[in-house]
């Protein structure tokens, strides 16, 4: 017995010893747990309180960083990825504002405030369903909730449901006096009225109950722009800057303000103390910018030379000056600007400074016609980077560019893997689907990218293309009348839903537009002229007349509107009206080129040289950079007899006007009928030796050699010749490669150039021609049918006027 209680007391002793330890332990692991999670909390909380205070003094970088790292401690924290949105919210980034209001809601579906917010992201971007549901939840937890009624009125409003917008604007004011998004609403519904003393009451009272408001202040000098209270405004701007002397955005408001009133040394001004008082890269940017826009290009680029030398390692400065110098089209200085940036970041292995350079490098040696050298710097940067978007995209433009859609196909999807939604990536892709036959896929992509973002105008254009092509009428029609509802001034989509209706000859519902267009657009010549084409398509000359003429009171000298005033006297056999009109308007502005031009014609026409000269010379000395009356004082010589002279003439226009299509294939067609086509093509060879770098005589024995030549030697030539046309904004130019991309059968390079052209050239019927053939083979009936009509109905001579009455003929027959 005494053995065992000697060896309990030992044993009790060693478990006493062993379990304080394990107490110990156990009091040290929860005194760290606690002590850790503590220390979470408080670092959370620390972060939260900075980045509040960081927002409400407007740094919202900073802001953005604070919240951030809340996150990083707790990904689940509904507070800090509420604020994140709302930083993100307040520097534009809508995408990542939404992605973060959405995952709150994904945490708590009945957060009133990131419901409101996720709305007006909603509303923003058109997307009224989505806005209307949130609307609802918000109205379902309080009826009277300003911020839900006030969604429900900015909904309601662009439905076009004023009234009812109007009761629920006025019911969320009184809810909550002086409500500011409330009150911007109603002012915008006042002012639709008409009612701009109502609109300013309104926002005064809003300024009322928030005096630092700067939304309220900015809309309310709006209003006094708008109502040509131009003092008041610029007083309203300038209170703004003065309360928030920091915010960039203030100063380009008041500076933007000076710009549309040409107060260009007012605005400067503004920029220039705003880099004095902020002093950081994106005011000095924004002063480059307006040089650039406002100054010249020279101005600009030497600005910023200026600025790189103080700031050498802010790269935004140095991308700006390589940007403005490929604007300048001066793509040999963007270079230098690129192989510099590539220079000065080669020490940091896959910098993302050294690959952007890469990739903006690659793209002007791609403008320059150096496809293997782009493609060569494009693999450089994804091979250090597989996911750079900049650099996929561009790789998939090369690829389309040489014919390999597939390969388009696959790097324009690789780019948009981590920019799902991305508008420009999805053009390039349902582009990319077109070119390879896959027209259900490239609608598809269409549809999806406008679900996503509604407000994507460019991605309705397109699909505005597609269903046209395919005979979709209702549906292009569809389409465009939502382009409408989100931009209500657009008046491409005005024109889109006209040419429809002009195509299928629905003469009724064409006018209708024209009225909308006379109501959306009251100073602009537009809807008279197009309802006096309809008028001229119905043979009721006397009621174009009428429209044709309300244009031009509208605007005077109004170009399109005055030639088919002319025609439609003439097809009334009032050569005499038409000549003492064109007399009226020379009488009221001597400097109207296009009167002169046109009174020349009818002389031409009767037979009276002398008076159709003095005309054409008086049209060119006016606008030497015009074609069509060099060509019709060719033709007066022509007429003469004095076939040197038009050559002459011919020649100096080519020269005047930078290579017009209109005169280069006119002098062709001209030689070619007396008979001198070599030796015209050998004279623009001889320039070219002389002149290698020429690319007017580039340009003109190209489109000789496609035209008249037709053995495969010639038509390479012209190709080789052309393909450094592609990259340029001259009209001519881009119209020869493109036709000659059309001959060799390349129709998705000839659209995209000829649509170029077109933009830069409206009225040139050669284009015109040129591009009705690029649509026609498109299978775009519509677009086709309304070049060809343009390209014939200018009543000028050009090779293929018989090839385009014969398509126009073949497109009739078969509507």
């Amino acid at each position: 017995m005494e053995h065992v209680e000697l060896g309990t007391r030992e044993n009790n002793a060693a478990t006493e010893i062993i379990m304080k330890y394990i107490h110990t332990a156990l009091m040290m692991g929860v005194l760290a747990a606690l002590v850790a999670c503590g220390g979470a909390e408080n670092r959370k909380a620390a972060h939260l309180k900075k980045g509040e205070l960081l927002f409400e003094a407007g740094n919202y970088e900073k802001a953005r960083l604070e919240f951030k790292n809340v996150l990083q401690i707790d990904p689940t924290d509904i507070a800090a990825r509420y604020a994140l949105a709302q930083t993100l919210e307040k520097v534009q980034n809508w995408r990542g504002a939404a992605g973060h209001y959405l995952a709150v809601l994904e945490n708590d579906p009945n957060h009133r405030d990131a419901l409101s917010r996720m709305g007006q992201i909603y509303l923003l971007g058109r997307n009224l369903d989505k806005a209307s549901e949130h609307a609802e939840k918000i109205l379902e937890q309080d009826p009277a909730d300003a911020d839900g009624l006030t969604l429900r009125a900015g909904i309601k409003s662009i439905r076009g449901e004023l009234s009812s917008a109007k009761l629920d604007v006025l019911d969320a004011l009184a809810s909550s006096p002086g409500h500011a998004n409330a009150s911007a609403l109603l002012a915008s519904l006042y002012l639709r009225e008409g009612s701009a003393d109502k609109s300013i009451a309104t926002l005064n009272d809003a300024l009322a109950e928030h005096p630092g408001n700067a939304t309220i202040r900015t809309l309310l000098a709006r209003v006094h722009t708008q109502i040509g209270n131009f003092d008041e405004a610029a007083m309203m701007y300038a209170e703004i800057v003065e309360t928030d002397p920091d915010v960039l955005g203030h100063r380009l408001r008041l500076a933007s303000f000076f710009i549309t009133r040409e107060q260009l040394d007012e605005a400067e001004g503004v920029l220039k103390q705003a880099i004095s008082n902020i002093g950081d890269v994106n005011t000095e940017l924004a002063y480059a910018e307006f040089l650039a826009k406002h100054r010249s290009a020279k101005a600009a680029a030497d600005t910023l030379s200026e600025m790189i030398e103080k700031s050498p390692t802010e790269y935004r400065l140095r991308f700006a000056h390589g940007k403005l110098y490929e604007a300048a089209n001066d793509l040999d200085a963007a270079k230098a600007v690129y192989e510099s940036i590539i220079e000065l970041t080669a020490d940091v292995d896959a910098s993302p400074n050294m690959l952007r350079a890469k990739t903006r490098l690659a793209i002007v040696e791609a403008r320059t016609g150096d496809r293997e050298r782009a493609l060569y710097l494009v693999e450089e940067v994804l091979v250090d980077n597989p996911r750079d978007q900049e650099g996929l995209k561009l790789r998939g433009t090369l690829s389309l560019g040489s014919g390999d859609a597939a390969a388009a196909i696959a790097d324009y999807r690789a780019a948009l893997r981590d920019d799902a939604n991305n508008p420009d990536l999805l053009r390039l892709l349902a582009r990319a689907h077109l070119i390879n036959g896959e027209v259900e896929l490239a609608t598809d992509t269409l549809l999806k990218g406008i679900e996503a973002e509604p407000s994507a105008i460019s991605l309705r254009a397109d699909l505005v293309n597609i269903y046209s092509q395919r005979q979709e009428l209702d549906r292009a029609v569809g389409q465009l009348d939502e382009v409408i509802k989100l931009q209500p001034k657009n008046a491409k989509a005005y024109e889109g839903l006209f040419k429809i209706r002009v195509h299928q000859k629905d003469w009724t519902k064409a006018l209708e537009i024209t009225e909308r267009i006379k109501t959306a657009f009251p100073t602009k010549p537009t809807g008279f002229y197009f309802a006096g084409l309809v008028h001229q398509a119905e043979k009721r000359l006397p009621e174009s007349i009428e429209q044709f003429e309300s244009a031009l009171a509208v605007s005077p000298d109004a170009v399109q509107p005055l030639s088919q005033l002319v025609k439609s006297h003439l097809a009334l056999g009032h050569q005499d009206v038409a000549e003492q009109r064109l007399a009226e308007v020379i009488e009221r502005n001597d400097k109207n080129f296009v009167a002169h031009n046109l009174l020349g014609e009818l002389s031409l026409a009767s037979k009276q040289l002398d008076a159709a000269m003095k005309s054409f010379n008086q049209a060119v000395a006016i606008n030497p950079k015009w074609a069509i009356p060099y060509r019709n004082l060719a033709s007066a010589y022509v007429a003469e007899e004095k076939n040197d002279l038009a050559v002459q003439i011919m020649e100096q226009g080519i020269e005047a006007t930078g290579g017009s299509p209109l005169l280069v294939t006119g002098l062709a067609g001209f030689l070619e009928r007396t008979g001198q086509l070599d030796s015209a093509i050998e004279q623009y060879r001889k320039l070219l030796a002389d002149k290698p770098d020429s690319t007017l005589a580039a340009n003109n024995l190209a489109m000789l050699l496609i035209e008249y030549k037709e053995d495969e030697a010639s038509r390479k030539e012209a190709r080789d010749l052309a393909k450094g046309l592609q990259n340029t904004n001259n009209a001519a130019y881009l119209d020869t490669f493109g036709w000659i991309e059309y001959e060799f059968g390349e129709n998705a390079r000839a659209v995209e150039a000829l649509e170029k052209a077109v933009a830069a050239a409206p009225n040139s019927a050669i284009i015109r021609y040129h591009m009705g053939m690029a649509y026609m083979r498109q299978g775009n009936q519509v677009l086709a049918k309304d070049n060809l009509n343009q390209a014939i109905e200018s009543n000028l001579e050009f090779r293929g006027l018989e090839a385009a009455k014969t398509a126009l003929a073949q497109i009739d027959a078969g509507d």
